[in-house]
């Protein structure tokens, strides 16, 4: 059974307007094992550093948020050497348990960027 829509979502965001003013695109959208709804947005700069966003509806019928960053740093052993490979390491940022109305808020504490005028 399938629990949620990924346009819900988009729309306690703020819709279009969340899109525009953020200058946020969606990667993708779907349902987790249990038939939870999630969306991922690819981010633009912001002061947290993240690049993506995943929203996912839980079981409480609430939010869970997680914003995460792919930090690339050059491995040692190879540089020793003169190689450029690089190691990445995903640093998130979770909050969980987040009601829709709370959605817009949270988003702006973290990234810096305002969804609605």
């Amino acid at each position: 059974m399938l629990i949620g829509n990924y346009q819900d979502i988009i729309n306690q965001l703020g819709n279009n307007k969340f899109l525009a003013m953020t200058g946020s695109k969606i990667l993708h959208y779907g349902y987790d094992k249990n038939g939870y709804v999630y969306l991922t947005i690819k981010l633009v700069k912001n002061i947290s550093k993240a690049q993506y966003l995943k929203i996912q509806l839980n079981y409480l019928d609430l939010y869970n948020m997680e914003f995460t960053r792919i930090k690339k740093s050059q491995n040692p052993e190879y540089k020793k050497m003169g190689i450029k490979i690089y190691d990445e390491e995903i640093i998130p940022i979770e909050i969980q348990d987040v009601y829709c109305d709370q959605l817009q808020e949270i988003f702006t504490e973290v990234t810096g960027m305002y969804t609605r005028l």
